[in-house]
Parts: C-alpha cells; sequence; structure tokens
C-alpha cells in the first residue's frame, strides 16, 4: 500500500513539472520582448580609481549674527568678536530728572574660546552713531585698514575680568557714563532710531565669551539697561529697558583657501566639487558614501565638545545662505577623528542624470554653525598622507535598454 502511494505521488510531481516546462517554453509577448536585456552590470568604483573629488577650497561666507540667542564678544588670537546693541526707546519723562547712575547687565554663557586658563577678557562700551541692520556685515563696519566710523570716540564704560566658566554663569553688570541717556533723548525725535552701545575687546584680550541675547522663536535672558534717578517725590527710581537687536561681528585670519576648514561665526565653509561624468547617464547609484578625517593639528576649539555631527549641503544655483536643494548628514566615529557621509546615493545620482558634476558645502548641525567658533581643518585631498586623504566609494548598475 505505502509503495503505491510513493509511486503516485511522483508521477504527480513528474506530470507538475512537465507542465511547468512545456508551459515556459513558448515565446514571449512582443510587450514582453521589448523588455528583455541581455545582462546587468554592477559597478564598484572610487576616487582612488577615478578622480571624482575634481577639488576642494574654502571660502569666506560672511553673514550677520542677528538675533541668534547669543553674541561673542573678545579677542584671542587673530579672531575678534565686537556686538552691537539696540535698546527700546526711553520715556521722554526722563528729561525732567536727575539721572544718577546707568548700568548695563550682560549674561555669560558657558562656552568660551581661547586661553579660559590664563588669558583676559577685556572690553570697552561706545555709543553706535550709525544706522544699522541685518545686512551690516564686518566689511561694512571696517574699511581695509580697519578704520570705522561706526562709533563715538567716547568711553562709556569698560570690563575687565576672566569670567569662570561653571554650569551656572552669574550675570555681569558695568556701570556707564551718564550722558548716555542725555544723547539718546535727543536723537529720539528722528525717525530711525540709530542709537545703540557698541562692545568691542581691547587689544589685551585673549579670550572670547559668549553672552545670551535675544532669538525670535525662543524666550532668552537678553542685555538690560537700568536707568537709575530722583523722581518728583524725591525717592530713587528706575527704568529697565531690555535690549531689541543684538548682532556680532567676527573677524579672523583666512585659512588656506585650498584647505577643507569650517569656522563658526565667521564664517568660513569648504566645498568639495565632483565630477561624475565618467558614470554613464542611465546608471543607478545603490550606494555611495564619502569618508573624511579630521586634522587636529590644524583645528582650534573652544572649551565645548568636538561636534559628532556634519551636514554637506548642495545649494546648486541657490544662495549659500537659502535653505539648500538638498542636505545630507554625516557622523564621526567614536574616539575617532574619522566622519563618514552613508547615504550620498541619491543626490549623486541626480548628479550623474544632470551634467555629470556637483558640488557640496559641509557645515556643523544647526546653531552650532553660529554659536560656536571652533575651526574644523581636514585632511584634503592633496595631503601626503593617502591614508587621511577624503575617499568616496560608489556602488552602481546601468540600466538596461529597451530592445527593438
Amino acid at each position: 500500500m505505502l509503495k503505491r502511494i510513493k509511486i503516485s505521488g511522483f508521477l504527480c510531481v513528474l506530470s507538475f513539472s512537465l507542465f511547468l516546462l512545456f508551459s515556459c517554453n513558448e515565446k514571449p509577448t512582443d510587450l514582453g520582448f521589448s523588455l528583455l536585456y541581455d545582462t546587468i552590470t554592477i559597478v564598484g568604483t572610487s576616487n582612488s580609481e577615478y578622480q571624482y573629488i575634481t577639488g576642494a577650497e574654502s571660502f569666506l561666507n560672511r553673514e550677520s549674527l542677528f538675533n541668534i540667542g547669543a553674541m561673542f564678544i573678545g579677542k584671542s588670537d587673530s579672531i575678534k568678536a565686537i556686538s552691537f546693541l539696540r535698546f527700546s526707546r526711553l520715556p521722554d519723562s526722563l528729561k525732567s530728572f536727575k539721572i544718577d547712575s546707568v548700568s548695563l547687565t550682560l549674561f555669560p554663557l558657558r562656552y568660551a574660546y581661547g586661553d579660559t586658563n590664563n588669558g583676559v577678557f577685556s572690553f570697552r562700551i561706545q555709543p553706535i552713531v550709525k544706522y544699522w541692520s541685518n545686512k551690516t556685515n564686518w566689511d561694512s563696519i571696517y574699511d581695509a585698514s580697519g578704520n570705522t566710523d561706526f562709533f563715538d570716540a567716547k568711553v562709556l564704560g569698560n570690563f575687565n575680568q576672566r569670567l569662570k566658566l561653571q554650569d551656572t554663569m552669574p550675570e555681569i553688570k558695568m556701570l556707564l557714563d551718564v550722558s548716555l541717556v542725555d544723547d539718546w533723548l535727543k536723537f529720539q525725535p528722528d525717525t530711525v532710531d540709530p542709537w545703540g552701545l557698541a562692545l568691542i575687546p581691547e587689544e589685551n584680550s585673549s579670550i572670547i565669551n559668549l553672552f545670551s541675547s535675544q532669538m525670535v522663536t525662543e524666550t532668552r535672558l537678553r542685555p538690560i539697561l537700568r536707568i537709575y534717578f530722583v523722581n518728583k517725590e524725591g525717592k530713587p527710581d528706575s527704568v529697565t529697558s531690555r535690549s531689541n537687536i543684538e548682532s556680532s561681528y567676527i573677524d579672523s585670519d583666512k585659512p588656506d583657501p585650498y584647505s577643507l576648514t569650517f569656522q563658526g561665526g565667521i564664517i568660513y565653509r569648504p566645498k568639495l566639487k565632483f565630477d561624475f561624468t565618467k558614470i554613464p547617464k542611465n546608471s543607478s547609484v545603490h550606494k555611495a558614501e564619502l569618508e573624511i578625517w579630521l586634522n587636529r593639528s590644524k583645528s582650534r576649539f573652544g572649551n565645548a565638545y568636538v561636534d559628532s555631527i556634519l551636514f554637506a549641503a548642495d545649494y546648486r544655483d541657490r544662495r549659500i545662505d537659502s535653505v539648500p536643494y538638498r542636505s545630507i548628514f554625516g557622523f564621526r566615529f567614536q574616539n575617532s577623528n574619522k566622519y563618514l557621509f552613508p547615504a550620498l546615493a541619491q543626490l549623486i545620482e541626480s548628479w550623474v542624470r544632470g551634467n555629470g558634476t556637483g558640488e557640496i558645502v559641509l557645515s556643523l548641525d544647526g546653531l552650532n554653525s553660529y554659536r560656536k567658533l571652533d575651526r574644523y581643518t581636514f585632511y584634503n585631498i592633496n595631503d601626503q598622507d593617502t591614508n587621511l586623504v577624503p575617499k568616496l566609494r560608489i556602488i552602481y548598475s546601468i540600466r538596461p535598454q529597451l530592445k527593438k
């Protein structure tokens, strides 16, 4: 009985196999025939095989750090940071009172750049006598010789004390010349408010400190101006004005234009250029990753951590300060100087389908691009140590063509 069942089962499998064999032996339809292809070519390539990375450079993109929630004051090595403050209009009633004193209060943040152990933090306050806006930058304040007509020569106050960096930073307060109030009250009939305070580092300063300031999307501590006077009843009184606008302007020595250097606040940006004309236009890019190495010997950092996240932005024909066409993140390996951008396939495929060329601009994550002065210098494509130069690896296939 068992033998008969086995034979029957074998005959069923054999019959089914013969059915499939003869069923699949027919020629394809006209539609199916046009989709047939001979082979699909899978290609693995890198910039060690072809010069896909054709250029690397750093460029200066001066931006006004305008109401970004933080402002810089100080000087360290070749970096100089000044800040402008503008306050709301003062009450006209102050004209009737004798001003006893004026104070300016600032709120330090923990980040600092420079010799924070033994250095000097020193700056002065001068009145601004020229209108400024979010379009103002370092080059519009100072000419090529370092001269400016933005400030009155009069010094209203100064600060000279190294700040102790801690998790909770105490406020700092400075007394200002009371003539400031009289001058501002004279300007108030103007339709455009030109006044403000410039916080300018002294030449002996070797530290740049970061201070809290206004930001549109957040409620943050910001500079406070207090005016003390005696009121009509003969009692001490005061008026408080918080800054409406704060802006920082920063200058620094220029990095080698052929290096890969990013520096926040100033702002230097690194750019990589690519040429993929060796890859056929009808290719599908399945995997593409870029590896770059941080050169710590040429980098400079403040007292904050080294960022683990970078962004590579493709701006194409858009302005560098606008939203990029596409942005891809990269990360730093733990306890390493290597950064990897693991997901460039889609971006590179779009370049391949276009004219075969493209470029990316590197930056830090979000506001770290503006609230830190750290300089990141990466090994460039022409560095002698080939183990540390940028490496691009690509896997792609050539799409089959429709047969005619």
